[in-house]
């Protein structure tokens, strides 16, 4: 493992020991359903469900209003994005299609402190690869950091 220049956007910090390789799946199911819950009172308030696949991996925003979640689905890797409070979810995998270029896969690295990004890794068909923030409110692309072949 290399290194990553990461942190907040606009700022730089070195994390060493970054994993440059798609995460294996943690476990395959037929299916997949989350029941999200109200502080408070715990009643329930949104269900979300996912149809079969392997499941890599769930992480929540740092301020426990939107989570992460990383599958392959018919061998296609994917990332939702859901946002609590709008009760949706977002299929980042096909909002990021074609960034850098067609056939890239994504792999999420960390949350931004705020939780209002995204730190990725991609991996181009080609083979280059590299790092960038997403913001999850503009949808933009930020901080984009190329490695190239065998990055």
């Amino acid at each position: 493992p290399g290194q990553l220049i990461a942190g907040q956007p606009g700022q730089n910090r070195t994390v060493p020991g970054v994993d440059r390789h798609l995460a294996a799946p943690l476990y395959e199911v037929s299916a997949l359903s989350l029941q999200l819950w109200e502080k408070g009172d715990w009643s329930p308030s949104v269900q979300v469900s996912y149809p079969a696949g392997e499941y890599q991996g769930l992480w929540w925003a740092p301020d426990g209003e939107k989570y992460l979640l990383a599958f392959r689905q018919g061998g296609e890797p994917r990332l939702d994005l859901c946002l609590r409070e709008q009760s949706v979810c977002r299929d980042l995998t096909a909002c990021l299609a074609g960034f850098p270029a067609e056939g890239t896969e994504y792999q999420f690295l960390q949350w931004s402190e705020d939780g209002g990004a995204l730190l990725l890794h991609y991996r181009e068909a080609a083979g280059q690869s590299g790092y960038f923030w997403y913001d999850i409110a503009s949808g933009e692309v930020s901080g984009v950091w190329e490695m190239g072949e065998n990055g």
